[in-house]
C-alpha cells in the first residue's frame, strides 16, 4: 500500500511486515514485532516511550528472576522467583496482600548472590535483611558500621546487641568522628566506658564546664511533669567546705533556650573536670578536694575544718608554681577529678590520734614496769 510516492505499509518476502519505515516491523521468522526499530530483539521490541493505559501482565514459566529489565543487563530487573509470591502496585504505593511470610516479600539482589541471601530483602511478615552495610539518613556515609544511621532514632521494645565470638565492644560512641565512650563486655561483665553520670538541673545563670556548682532548692520536674525527674536548682558554689555541692557543670541539652522544658547536666559520679584553686597547697592524685570561697571552684582539703565534705579526689596532679593561670588574683586550673560525696571528720581523727599516742606511752610504760619487776626479783635472789 502506498500514499502517493511514500511506501506505509509493505508485506515484505518471507511474511515481514513493514509500516512507515520504523513504526512498526514483524519478524516473521523470528516471531519478533518492533515498534520504532526494524530489528527487534525481543518479542515486542519499542524504541522509544510507551503510553499504557491498561494492565501489564508479566509471566514466565521458566525459574528466573526476571520479569522487568529496566536495564540492559540482567543486574537491573524487577521479578521474582516463580516459588515466591510478590506484591503488587496500588494507589501511588507498593502493596502486599499476601500472608505474613519470611519467605516472601520483595528481594533486591546483584549477580553475586544467591536467591536466598540477597543484598536486601523485606519480608511480608515484617522483617528487614541486609547483607551489607545499611546507610539511613540523607546524606549519609560511611561510617565503618553495617548500620549507619544519620539522625535521630527510636525503638520501641527490647534493643538486643550480641557478641558472638569474643569479648570488646557492644556500642561505640563518637562525636565528629572521635570516639568518646564505648560499652563493652569481658565475658560475663559489661563495662560502660568512659563513665560519668550526670543529674539533671536548672539555672538561669551562665556556667562553664567544670564549674562547682550547689543546690538552691528551688526544684522543678522534667518537662513539667509531677511524675518526671527532678530538675534541682543550682548556682555556682560561693562558700567554702559547701554540704550542699551537687557537682561539676558539664553542659545543657541541646534544645531552643526558650524551650521550658530544657535542663543542664551537671557530673556527680564517675570522672569528669572540674577547676580548682591554690589554697597554698599542691594538688597530688588521690587528694581530696572541698568548695572553695572562689566561685565554682573547689580546693584541696587541708585539715583546717573539723568536718571537710568531701566533693571529689583529684586525677591529676598540680604544682601551682607552673600554673599561670589565675581567677580573681588567685591561681586556678581545671583537672581530671574522679567524683565522690563523704564528710572527713578532722576533729575525730584527731582524737584517735591522740588516743593512739596515749596507747602507745602506756604500753611503752608497761615495758618499762615489767623491766623493773624483773630486775627487783633478780635482786632479791
Amino acid at each position: 500500500m502506498c500514499n502517493g510516492n511514500i511506501n506505509v505499509f509493505s508485506v515484505l518476502d518471507g511474511g515481514d511486515v513493514w509500516a512507515d519505515v520504523n513504526t512498526l516491523f514483524v519478524d516473521a521468522s523470528l516471531d519478533r514485532v518492533g515498534i520504532g526499530t526494524s530489528g527487534p530483539s525481543a518479542t515486542l521490541d519499542v524504541n522509544g516511550d510507551a503510553e499504557i493505559n491498561g494492565i501489564i501482565e508479566c509471566g514466565m514459566t521458566t525459574d528466573t528472576y526476571d520479569k522487568i529489565r529496566v536495564y540492559p543487563s540482567s543486574n537491573y530487573t524487577i521479578g521474582m522467583k516463580s516459588a515466591q509470591t510478590f506484591g503488587f502496585l496500588n494507589d501511588w504505593a507498593t502493596t502486599f496482600t499476601m500472608n505474613a511470610d519470611a519467605d516472601r516479600g520483595w528481594l533486591w539482589r546483584d549477580g553475586n548472590d544467591t536467591d536466598s541471601d540477597g543484598a536486601m530483602s523485606l519480608t511480608t511478615d515484617g522483617r528487614l535483611f541486609v547483607k551489607g552495610i545499611a546507610r539511613v539518613g540523607p546524606g549519609t556515609v560511611g561510617g565503618g558500621g553495617i548500620l549507619d544511621v544519620l539522625g535521630p532514632g527510636g525503638v520501641q521494645g527490647n534493643l538486643v546487641i550480641s557478641r558472638t565470638v569474643d569479648d570488646g565492644v557492644l556500642i561505640r560512641f563518637r562525636r565528629d568522628g572521635t570516639t568518646q565512650g564505648t560499652i563493652e563486655v569481658a565475658g560475663s561483665t559489661v563495662s560502660y566506658n568512659a563513665f560519668t553520670g550526670s543529674h539533671y538541673a536548672w539555672t538561669n545563670q551562665k556556667l562553664k564546664t567544670g564549674m562547682l556548682v550547689t543546690m538552691t532548692g528551688d526544684n522543678k520536674r522534667l518537662e513539667g511533669d509531677d511524675k518526671g525527674e527532678i530538675l534541682y536548682g543550682i548556682r555556682p558554689s560561693t562558700e567554702p567546705n559547701d554540704s550542699k555541692i551537687l557537682g561539676a557543670y558539664l553542659a545543657k541539652d541541646n534544645q531552643d533556650p526558650s524551650d521550658p522544658d530544657q535542663y543542664q547536666l551537671v557530673m556527680a559520679a564517675g570522672n569528669g573536670e572540674m577547676w580548682i584553686v591554690d589554697n597554698g597547697k599542691n594538688i597530688n592524685i588521690g587528694d581530696y578536694l572541698i568548695s572553695s570561697h572562689i566561685e565554682g571552684h573547689a580546693m584541696k582539703d587541708a585539715g583546717e575544718y573539723a568536718i571537710s565534705y568531701i566533693v571529689a579526689r583529684a586525677a591529676e596532679p598540680v604544682d601551682w608554681k607552673h600554673v599561670d593561670k589565675s581567677i580573681n588574683n588567685v591561681k586556678h586550673a581545671k583537672i581530671s577529678v574522679l567524683f565522690e560525696s563523704f564528710i572527713v571528720n578532722h576533729q575525730l581523727y584527731e582524737v584517735t590520734e591522740e588516743l593512739n599516742r596515749v596507747k602507745s606511752e602506756i604500753n611503752e610504760l608497761k615495758r618499762v614496769i615489767a623491766e623493773l619487776v624483773k630486775e627487783q626479783a633478780l635482786a632479791e635472789k
